[in-house]
C-alpha cells in the first residue's frame, strides 16, 4: 500500500490542537448513549478534516459490520437505526476501503486510490479518491469499528495525525457505549422475558380457574344425574330386597337363578341374593360415597380420595370378584385363579378398591376374550419385614391382545386401544384409567403386557400389611384343625379333574396333606380311574370341575358301573358354573344324582373343607365367618329391633314412596306418608311431640330446608332426612342408598 510521505514540521501538533482532540473526545465520552456519541463523532471529524464522505461501521456479530452513521456534504449527520450493512454502501470505493481496512486491521490511507491497481477499478467510479479509514479496537485487541473519509482533494499529514489521535481516545468512549447498550438489551431482553412469565403466569391462572369452574360444573351434573338415577335403582334394589324375603323351591335354592313358569312365581332367596348384590355394587358405583363412584372421579383426579382400609381374606376378594364374572364367562371361557402358597391368607388394605381394580382388569378380559381361558394369580412381590408384603395380581388372557400402539392409549380416560372396540364391545373406556390411579393412590404399580392376537397379561403390585388379630388366628386355627380331622385315621385319596390349570394348583394347595392327583380333562380322569379300579386302589373324593354336561354324565356313569365297586363309597363333588344352555335351559339345573355334591364356583377353601367333612359325617367346628364384612352385616341384622314408633316420610315418586312403607313396615314400624317437605311439615306438626320416631325425606326435593328448619331433632339418612334427638343436640347426616339408610334406622 502506497502512503503520502509529510515532513515532522506537518506532523507536530501544538498544544491548542492537543487541547481540541481532549475536549472532542470529553464531549464524546460526555454522552453514553451510542447513537448520539457515534454522531458527534461524525460530526467533528468531518468538520475537522473537510471529509466530503464521511461514515462509521459498528460490528454488530462476529464478522458482520453495520452503517452506523453517515454524512455527505453539506448535508447533516444521518444515524441509521436500522441496521444497514457495509455491503449496500452505494460508493464502490468506499466499500472496498472498509473491507479492506476491516480484514487487515490496520488504517488505510490513499491520497489517490486510483494509483493502487487493487482500487482502481472503484476509483475510476467516484470524484473522491482521497480516503482515510482507522479501525478501532477494543482493550482485547477485538476491532468493533471503524471510521471512514473521503475527498477531492488530499488530506493534510497533521489532519491525519489528528485523527488518529482523536479516534484512540474515542474508541474507549464508543466501546462503553456499546458494552452500555449491550447490558440495555440484555435488560429490555430480561425485562420481555419475566413479560412474558407473567402473561405465561395469568394464562395459568385463568386456566386453573376455568379448570375449577369445568371440575365444579361437572361435579354439579353428576351429582344431579346420581340423583335421577338412584330413585329407579333404589326401586329396583329394594323391590330385589322384599322378593328375597318370599319362599324359594329347592332348585331355586341351588342353582340361584329364578326360572319362572306358570305355576312358579317365587324367586329364591339366593337369586335375590346374588342379584341385589350386584344391584348394591352398581349403586355404589354410581351413586353412593363409596371410592369408585362417577361423583368421585373428579376427587380421584385429584387424589383427594381418602384410602379406608380393613382386614379381609385374600381368597375372599378373588373369590368375591370370580362369583360375579364367571356366569357371563362360563359360556365361552374358562375363568380361574389361583393363589400361590406363599401369599398370607390375611391381609389389611383397602378392600373396596382393590376389588374394584381387579373387576376391572378381569372384566376387560373376559370381554376380550372370544374363546379360551382368563387366568388371574395372586403371588408375593416382595416383603418388608415380618409385617408388610407386596402382592402381584396377573390376570392373563388368550383374547385378541394389543399393539404397542395400542398399549399407549389404554390408561388415558375415555379411550380405548382401537375405537372400533367401543362400537364392539361396548363401553367407556374410563376403567384403565381409574384403575391406575386408584393402584398409584395406594402406593403400588400397574402395566401390561401383551402382543397383537397373542392375549395380554395385566398385572399390578400393591404394598399390603398382614392383618395378624385374635378373628383371623382363630379362623386360620379351626382351618388346620378340620383338615387334622380330615386325615385321621389317613389322609384321604382325591382326584381332582380340571382344564384349568390354575384351578389345579389353586385346590392341591387348599388340600395340602391330603393324598392329591390332578388330571387336566375328562379323558384323563379315565385311565386314572380305571387304574384305581385295576389296582384296587380306594378314592375317598372325586372333585370334578367340569361345565360340559356330556363329559359330566360319562364319568359318572363310569363311576357307578357294576364294574366300579371300588367307588361305591367314593364321593363326587362337581364344581360348576350356573348357566344355560343356547336353547334357554339350565345347565346342571335340576339333575340330582346320588353321591355327587354339586357345588358353584368359585372353590373357597373353609366351604370345600366343611362339606368334605360333611361327607365324612364330621362335625362342624368352623364357626368363624369367611369375612368381616359379613360379621359386620351380621351385626346389623342382629340390631334390626333398636327402632320403635311411627315414621313420618316424603316422598313424590309413588313407586319409591310404596317401596319405602312396605321395607317400613318389615322392621314393624308404622309409616305416615307425605308427598312433599310442605306435607311432612304440616303431619309434623299436626301431632303431638314424639309421636314420630323419625321422619324420611329426600334433602334435594322441594321443602328440604323448610323442613331442615321446622324439625328440631334431626337426623338425615339415606337419600332421606331422619329426624330424631341426637344427645340433645341438632345433627344432620347424608348417606345415598336405601341400604345405608336401612343399617341406619336399626342403630
Amino acid at each position: 500500500m502506497r502512503k503520502t510521505e509529510s515532513n515532522n514540521h506537518e506532523d507536530t501538533l501544538d498544544a491548542d490542537d492537543l487541547a481540541a482532540i481532549l475536549r472532542w473526545s470529553k464531549d464524546i465520552s460526555s454522552d453514553i448513549n451510542l447513537s448520539s456519541a457515534l454522531q458527534r463523532l461524525t460530526e467533528i471529524v468531518t468538520d475537522t478534516s473537510g471529509s466530503l464522505n464521511t461514515c462509521v461501521v459498528i460490528a454488530r456479530e462476529v464478522g458482520d459490520y453495520t452503517v452506523a452513521t453517515s454524512m455527505t456534504h453539506p448535508g447533516s449527520c444521518k444515524v441509521h437505526e436500522n441496521p444497514k450493512s457495509i455491503r449496500a454502501i452505494n460508493d464502490p470505493l468506499q466499500k472496498a476501503i472498509i473491507q479492506h481496512a476491516l480484514n487487515i486491521k490496520e488504517a488505510v490511507h490513499f491520497e489517490d486510490a486510483s494509483i493502487d491497481s487493487r482500487f482502481s477499478t472503484e476509483a475510476g467510479q467516484t470524484n473522491l479518491r482521497s480516503v482515510f479509514c482507522v479501525p478501532m479496537f477494543s482493550n482485547r485487541g477485538q476491532t468493533f469499528a471503524a471510521i471512514f473519509i473521503s475527498s477531492n482533494r488530499p488530506f493534510s499529514s497533521k489532519t491525519i495525525t489528528k485523527l488518529t489521535l482523536l479516534y484512540q481516545q474515542a474508541s474507549i468512549s464508543i466501546s462503553n457505549a456499546l458494552l452500555f447498550r449491550s447490558v440495555q438489551s440484555g435488560t429490555k431482553d430480561n425485562l420481555k422475558m419475566i413479560a412474558t412469565q407473567r402473561e405465561a403466569l395469568e394464562a395459568a391462572r385463568k386456566s386453573r380457574e376455568d379448570a375449577l369452574k369445568a371440575t365444579k360444573t361437572k361435579s354439579n351434573f353428576l351429582a344431579s344425574m346420581s340423583h335421577e338415577l338412584r330413585t329407579p335403582f333404589s326401586s329396583f334394589y329394594g323391590l330385589l330386597d322384599l322378593l328375597s324375603g318370599t319362599e324359594l323351591n329347592p332348585g331355586q335354592t341351588e342353582i340361584g337363578i329364578a326360572r319362572m313358569h306358570p305355576n312358579r312365581t317365587r324367586l329364591s332367596t339366593d337369586f335375590a341374593s346374588l342379584y341385589s348384590s350386584n344391584c348394591e355394587a352398581v349403586m355404589r358405583v354410581a351413586f353412593e360415597g363409596r371410592p369408585l363412584n362417577v361423583r368421585n372421579y373428579s376427587k380421584l383426579e385429584a387424589s383427594a380420595v381418602k384410602l379406608e382400609p380393613s382386614g379381609f381374606l385374600v381368597e375372599d376378594i378373588l373369590a368375591d370378584c370370580m362369583e360375579l364374572l364367571l356366569p357371563m364367562a362360563a359360556k365361552k371361557l374358562d375363568l380361574s385363579f389361583n393363589i400361590e402358597a406363599e401369599v398370607p391368607p390375611w391381609v389389611y388394605a383397602d378392600y373396596a378398591r382393590i376389588r374394584q381394580v381387579l373387576m376391572n382388569l378381569i372384566g376387560n378380559a373376559v370381554k376380550f376374550t372370544a374363546k379360551g381361558s382368563v387366568r388371574v394369580t395372586c403371588s408375593v412381590a416382595g416383603s418388608h419385614g415380618t409385617d408388610e408384603a407386596v402382592l402381584r395380581f396377573d390376570i392373563q388372557d388368550s383374547g385378541i391382545g394389543l399393539s404397542a400402539k395400542d398399549v399407549d392409549l389404554l390408561f388415558v380416560p375415555f379411550q380405548q386401544a382401537d375405537n372400533s372396540s367401543t362400537r364392539r364391545f361396548g363401553g367407556t373406556g374410563l376403567g384403565l384409567s381409574i384403575s391406575r390411579q386408584l393402584v398409584k393412590r395406594m402406593g403400588g404399580a400397574i402395566a401390561v403386557q401383551s402382543e397383537l392376537n397373542s392375549g395380554s397379561t395385566f398385572w399390578f403390585t400393591l404394598p399390603v400389611k398382614i392383618y395378624n388379630t385374635e378373628e383371623t388366628r382363630k379362623a386360620i386355627h379351626e382351618i388346620e384343625q378340620t383338615k387334622l380331622r380330615l386325615m385321621t385315621p389317613s389322609p384321604p385319596k382325591i382326584l381332582i379333574c380340571s382344564g384349568s390349570t390354575a384351578t389345579l394348583t389353586f385346590l392341591q394347595t387348599m388340600l395340602g396333606g391330603f393324598q392329591v392327583e390332578r388330571v387336566s380333562s375328562a379323558q384323563e380322569a379315565k385311565p386314572k380311574l380305571e387304574s384305581y379300579r385295576k389296582f384296587s386302589i380306594s378314592l375317598d373324593f372325586f372333585i370334578l370341575d367340569e361345565q360340559s354336561e356330556d363329559n359330566v354324565k360319562d364319568l359318572l356313569h363310569f363311576i357307578h358301573t357294576p364294574e366300579s365297586r371300588g367307588f361305591h363309597d367314593t364321593k363326587v363333588i362337581h364344581l360348576y358354573t350356573p348357566t344355560t344352555s343356547g336353547s334357554g335351559e339350565l345347565i346342571f339345573g335340576t339333575s340330582s344324582i346320588p353321591g355327587v355334591v354339586k357345588m358353584t364356583k368359585p372353590p373357597r377353601t373353609a366351604r370345600i373343607l366343611h362339606t368334605i367333612a360333611e361327607l365324612k359325617h364330621l362335625p362342624n367346628t368352623m364357626t368363624t365367618t369367611s369375612t368381616l364384612v359379613a360379621k359386620s352385616m351380621d351385626d346389623v341384622r342382629a340390631a334390626q329391633r333398636t327402632l320403635f314408633g311411627n315414621i313420618l316420610i316424603a316422598e313424590d315418586n309413588p313407586i319409591a314412596q310404596n317401596l319405602l312403607i312396605k321395607q317400613l313396615e318389615r322392621l314393624n314400624l308404622r309409616v305416615t306418608a307425605t308427598g312433599n317437605g310442605e306435607e311432612a311439615i304440616a303431619e309434623w306438626q299436626a301431632h303431638e311431640p314424639g309421636y314420630f320416631s323419625a321422619a324420611l325425606f329426600d334433602h334435594r326435593k322441594q321443602g328440604y330446608f323448610a323442613a331442615e328448619k321446622t324439625f328440631t331433632r334431626s337426623i338425615v339418612i339415606g337419600r332421606y332426612a331422619s329426624m330424631r334427638r341426637c344427645r340433645g343436640d341438632e345433627a344432620i347426616t347424608t348417606f345415598g342408598s336405601y341400604q345405608q339408610m336401612r343399617n341406619r334406622l336399626t342403630e
